[in-house]
C-alpha cells in the first residue's frame, strides 16, 4: 500500500494516487469560470490545455487558453494518436493531449481536463479511476 497523503486519507486508508479530474457539461455551463477559480483559489492540480483547430479569438492566448494548431496538425495528431480524446463541436476540432496527461498523473500530480459532454463519454471508457464533474446550468433560460 502507498503512502497516503493527507488525513482524510489515512482515515479512510486509502491510497495515495493522483486522480484524473474531467471537467464536462454543456457550452455555456460555465466550465472555464469553475476552472478559473480553482486556479485563483490554489487548487494544487495540473490544468491540462486543450488543442483545437479553431482560429485563436482576440483576447486569448495560445498556450494558456488553448494550444492553437492547424486542421492539418491537428489530423496528424490524431492519426500519432497523441489525443486522449478528439471531437469537432460547432464545425471546430478540440482535444486533450495524451502526453501531459500521462505525464502529471505520473508525476502524482492531480489532473484537471475540460472536455464536452462527447469527450467525458469518450474518456469514460478509458482510466476507470477518473472522477466526472458534469457542469450544468440552472436552468435553460440562464444557459440561453
Amino acid at each position: 500500500m502507498e503512502k497516503v497523503k493527507n488525513k482524510s486519507q489515512a482515515l479512510l486508508n486509502l491510497p495515495a494516487k493522483p486522480l484524473l479530474i474531467v471537467l464536462s457539461g454543456p457550452s455555456g455551463a460555465g466550465k472555464d469560470a469553475v476552472l478559473n477559480r480553482m486556479k485563483q483559489l490554489g487548487y494544487p492540480g495540473e490544468y491540462i490545455t486543450t488543442v483545437t483547430a479553431r482560429s485563436q479569438r482576440a483576447k486569448e492566448k495560445n498556450n494558456i487558453d488553448y494550444h492553437f494548431v492547424s486542421t492539418e496538425k491537428f489530423q496528424e495528431m490524431i492519426k500519432q494518436e497523441e489525443l486522449l480524446e478528439w471531437a469537432k463541436v460547432y464545425g471546430n476540432w478540440y482535444g486533450v493531449p495524451k502526453q501531459p496527461v500521462k505525464q502529471a498523473l505520473d508525476k502524482g500530480r492531480d489532473t484537471i481536463v475540460k472536455v464536452d459532454v462527447q469527450g467525458a463519454a469518450t474518456i469514460k471508457k478509458i482510466p476507470p479511476q477518473a472522477v466526472f464533474i458534469f457542469l450544468v446550468p440552472p436552468s435553460i433560460e440562464e444557459l440561453a
